[in-house]
């Protein structure tokens, strides 16, 4: 356990699944299709081999742009139906997946390597999470958590779709 960086965490009132959700929305806007992030005491820092380069955040500032990113979806309501928001394929989906996991071991001090699914394999992502070296888990776990999340989500019936004036030609 990481004491001093889950405190700070805490102080900040921000999750690694949050803070990680957050970081892989900038990850999709720059169509990274893989990248490695070092958590350590302080912030992350994000390595990838495409034009997003290199960054490096202080926690305070993932947690300011989570902020942001919160209002924003408030503010703006449901995602589209055709998003499904349990998709591997996508960065925000996989790291707050991977954060959840890492939040549920209150692990911080680790490093991610990672690359979303691609569209034709929903679930053929990749993930190796260590610390010091040493694997914690791998894109099996991310896996398992997200079929665990699929079996709580609610199947809501499909609304009826309202028929258009055509229909009414054709009840005559």
């Amino acid at each position: 356990m990481d004491h001093a960086a889950v405190g700070t965490l805490r102080a900040l009132d921000l999750t690694l699944q949050e803070a990680l959700r957050t970081v892989g929305l900038s990850l999709e806007a720059g169509r990274v299709p893989r990248a490695t992030l070092v958590l350590s005491e302080s912030g992350l820092s994000v390595q990838t081999q495409v034009d997003y380069g290199c960054r490096t955040l202080a926690w305070a500032e993932v947690a300011g742009l989570s902020r942001g990113q919160r209002a924003q979806r408030q503010a703006t309501g449901q995602p589209p139906p055709w998003l499904d928001p349990l998709a591997l394929t996508r960065w925000s989906v996989l790291l707050r997946t991977v954060g959840r996991l890492l939040d549920e071991r209150q692990l911080v001090l680790c490093r991610v390597e990672a690359a979303p699914a691609p569209v034709a394999a929903p679930t053929a992502c990749t993930v190796t999470v260590s610390v010091a070296g040493e694997p914690v888990f791998d894109e099996r776990a991310v896996i398992e958590c997200i079929e665990r999340l699929r079996a709580l989500r609610p199947i809501r019936p499909a609304e009826p779709q309202p028929r258009g004036p055509w229909w009414a030609f054709w009840r005559r």
